[in-house]
């Protein structure tokens, strides 16, 4: 039986409300019963609980996420199981919008994220990447549903990365495989890397970089630079070169920022930025001017 809201986890969570259920697991807020804290707790699925594979990957990620250190990446205090056997990890609760949210918003009021913000998410973005990059870990599915922005102590915006559920580790030194496997894809194909279509298993932190060269695109273009959700097609595109140009839909875009951009979806992985501070010091000249 799936959790539901109002049940006590393990005597200490409280169940308040459900914040998101996906394909392999589900989010509720819950409140601390001896704290009287709010908190996030991540289910998986308990029909998914059963296969022994699915439960690596999800402690897996617990055990990715707890490592990395960053005011960028959201905090995993935690990682339990109930008495039934079904895993569970706690998270900082986040109050604030994903950009994907945002977008929709935008879209209904007929206007898209500011020049200034963009350069502003795009940096943090990149701030909680750079961290995570650090201990070894790619995350893979890098979309604007895992950028989350909340409000900071003095009301700035503040961006948070989530969801590092596919990522991949390096222990001692080597990939740790056998979550993934070559044919499969894994990932949001909107935004990803063309490799990681044809060879899931073969990706390193390029593929990062490449997604957020689309999701910073997306910002100031207010669209992405291939249509479509199809894999294969959208990675044909960016191998053919048959993508939008980012001067050609925001002119007010910098030349060395749109070139920049660009160089972070390059088809080939070589042809990208080397590392997320690369790209960093590519932009950054930009948003000092913006500050």
């Amino acid at each position: 039986m799936r959790p539901q809201v109002g049940q006590l986890i393990n005597n200490k969570y409280r169940l308040v409300r459900l914040l998101g259920d996906g394909g392999m697991g589900s989010v509720f807020e819950a409140t601390h019963e001896v704290l009287g804290n709010s908190v996030a707790l991540k289910f998986l699925h308990p029909e998914l609980a059963r296969r022994q594979g699915l439960v690596q990957r999800f402690l897996q990620e617990a055990r990715v996420s707890a490592k990395i250190q960053s005011p960028h990446v959201v905090r995993v205090t935690d990682v339990e199981q109930t008495p039934t056997g079904l895993p569970f990890m706690v998270m900082d609760f986040l109050k604030g919008v994903s950009l994907q949210t945002l977008y929709e918003e935008n879209y209904r009021a007929g206007k898209r994220v500011s020049f200034e913000d963009a350069l502003n998410y795009s940096m943090q973005v990149l701030d909680g990447l750079e961290a995570a990059h650090e201990e070894g870990v790619v995350h893979r599915d890098l979309k604007p549903d895992n950028v989350m922005i909340v409000k900071g102590k003095r009301g700035e915006s503040l961006v948070k990365l989530l969801d590092f559920g596919i990522a991949k580790l390096k222990i001692n030194g080597e990939l740790y495989k056998g979550l993934t496997r070559p044919g499969v894809i894994m990932g949001t194909p909107e935004y990803m890397a063309p490799e990681q279509v044809f060879s899931a298993d073969a990706v390193d932190a390029r593929a990062d970089i490449f997604s957020c060269g689309v999701i910073f695109f997306e910002m100031f273009a207010g669209r992405r630079p291939v249509g479509g959700d199809e894999a294969h097609q959208i990675a044909a595109a960016y191998l053919s070169g048959n993508i939008a140009r980012l001067k050609d839909l925001a002119p007010h875009v910098p030349d060395l920022l749109a070139d920049a951009i660009h160089k972070a979806m390059a088809a080939d992985p070589k042809d990208r930025f080397a590392t997320v501070q690369d790209l960093r010091a590519a932009m950054a000249p930009h948003a000092r001017d913006v500050v």
